[in-house]
């Protein structure tokens, strides 16, 4: 009787341990391995057992989380005293998500629910990579030089942004580059800002590129568009001539490309809807883009007032 008192306050109760195959994975990824239940001292009844997806974020000195998904497992049966039960796990990860890094992380959380005692819950970490394509963006800049800040992929109005600052080649002209990714069928869309040091001012260059998927195969071919691309910018700069800080945003960049989906900002939010927001949940979505229902015409015309948007009109 004394046994089953302590057990039902949760000292040597039953508990719950969901042991993965592996715990680094990228975007869409089958997720495997077991969930072990062991029985405590003495015989008890399991409600169910549920495991939940959970992300949380920071974005705006706030903390979000968000249950991705929950997955039941069993129906109610009882666990005997020191009785080892396994059951198998797999969970398919959505295609579209935020990357982890030092404002997001994802885990898994088992729940043993106990019948009339203190459930056990056990809780597991994952580490969500870019995907190759993404990678690929990261690793031709850090080739050329530029590594990840601290703040680098912090969820954002429109997705999630990654900052680099240089290293060697570009420090002197370059303070640092900013750029939000747009998942597309064909390619990948960039929200591309670049800090310029001028004339003892900094000036911001901001452009909208697109590589596509032929293009982001190739490391050393993404290392000469990228260095095309910051030359341009760099020589732009340069013909600006002395100024006052300053924002200027110009052209679109698509080589040998003509993408068919440069919309609205609707088509854009939807798109990134999938890739960020959908994993910060429907509140923290709501909330993130209520000031930009009217910004519509992102991609409408040559006008590029709204770019700022992007990076929430952070012109420091």
């Amino acid at each position: 009787m004394f046994k089953k008192f302590l057990a039902n306050l949760g000292h040597g109760g039953a508990k719950v341990n969901l042991v993965l195959n592996r715990d680094q994975f990228k975007l869409g990824e089958l997720v495997d391995g077991e969930i072990h239940i062991y029985g405590g001292n003495v015989e008890q009844q399991i409600n169910h057992i549920e495991v939940s997806l959970t992300v949380e974020s920071y974005h705006d000195e706030h903390f979000y989380t968000h249950i991705i998904q929950k997955i039941p497992f069993s129906s109610s049966f009882v666990i005997e005293s020191h009785e080892h039960k396994v059951l198998p796990f797999q969970l398919t990860l959505p295609k579209h998500g935020l990357i982890s890094g030092n404002f997001v992380s994802y885990y898994f959380k088992t729940h043993l629910d106990i019948m009339g005692a203190v459930d056990h819950k056990d809780k597991d970490y994952i580490y969500i990579h870019p995907s190759f394509e993404l990678q690929n963006i990261l690793n031709a800049l850090e080739q050329l030089g530029f590594r990840e800040k601290h703040d680098s992929r912090k969820p954002k109005k429109y997705g999630q942004e990654f900052e680099l600052y240089p290293t060697h080649v570009y420090r002197n002209q370059i303070e640092e580059i900013e750029f939000i990714p747009i998942l597309h069928e064909d390619g990948i869309q960039l929200m591309f800002e670049v800090d310029l040091y001028s004339f003892g001012h900094e000036r911001e260059l901001k452009r909208d590129l697109f590589i596509a998927n032929s293009l982001l195969q190739n490391v050393n071919e993404l290392i000469s568009y990228f260095q095309q691309v910051l030359n341009e910018m760099i020589g732009h700069n340069s013909k600006l001539g002395h100024g006052i800080s300053s924002t200027i945003s110009y052209g679109h960049h698509y080589p040998n490309h003509h993408p068919s989906h440069h919309k609205g900002l609707g088509a854009a939010a939807g798109a990134i809807g999938g890739f960020a927001a959908g994993m910060l949940g429907g509140m923290a979505l709501e909330k993130m883009l209520d000031d930009d229902e009217n910004d519509n015409d992102f991609f409408a015309g040559d006008s590029d007032d709204s770019f700022d948007d992007f990076f929430d009109g952070d012109n420091e």
